[in-house]
């Protein structure tokens, strides 16, 4: 038996491991028996490591614009919904986000309940030191004033404009959030599910003008 770390070859196309002397391949990059990689070779690098960026909870507000035109406005609910969840969180309350957005389908309740989370943002915002641009009040009566106006006037469009008095709340809500989570960037592309909700409210306006034009 040839001594560890010989290096010599035998005629039946081995040679010993330089380390522990048992008989490997002549071309084995690593050895069989005690895994140690030849000396000649290096380990080959572990593949990199990409960590998932973490984002932060602000949106920008021309994003909650596209979103809230393009899904006829349902995209609000989710608005007003993941508000509740991130503040829930946040401060350490339940604040049963899926049962507040389910009174949001209920007249006189959904007043109440859209001008609540408006003035939790805004004394949120105001403790923390961030400049609050909108009023919680002026802001609830112009959002709902613009979904009384769309059923009055049998006009659809202009149910799309109740996201106008949302967007300095989105403003807010950014300068609050990267005062809180200033390690994260904030999302600036579209979410797969976003992509997806956009496409289904172009679709399903396109059909609706489809069947307009067709009778």
């Amino acid at each position: 038996m040839q001594p560890p770390g010989s290096g010599e070859t035998t005629p039946g196309g081995t040679k010993p491991c330089p380390y522990c002397g048992r008989p490997i391949l002549v071309k084995a990059l690593q050895c069989v028996h005690c895994k140690r990689w030849m000396p000649e070779l290096r380990r080959p690098p572990s593949p990199p490591q990409f960590e998932a960026t973490e984002f932060s909870r602000g949106q920008p507000a021309a994003h909650l614009l596209v979103l809230s035109i393009l899904t006829l406005g349902l995209y609000e609910f989710y608005w007003f919904h993941r508000n509740w969840r991130h503040f829930s969180e946040h401060l350490g309350r339940p604040l049963r986000p899926g049962w507040r957005t389910l009174g949001l389908l209920v007249p006189g309740l959904n007043i109440f309940l859209v001008y609540d989370q408006l003035r939790m943002i805004a004394d949120a915002a105001g403790r923390a030191g961030v400049a609050v641009s909108y009023s919680p009040g002026v802001a609830t009566a112009v959002f709902f004033a613009l979904a009384f106006l769309s059923n009055l006037t049998m006009v659809w469009a202009l149910s799309l404009l109740t996201v106008l008095p949302l967007l300095p709340v989105q403003e807010t809500l950014n300068r609050f959030w990267v005062g809180q989570q200033p390690d994260r960037p904030m999302r600036r592309e579209f979410t797969g599910a976003e992509l997806l909700a956009m496409i289904a409210g172009v679709s399903m306006v396109a059909a609706a003008l489809l069947g307009t034009l067709a009778g």
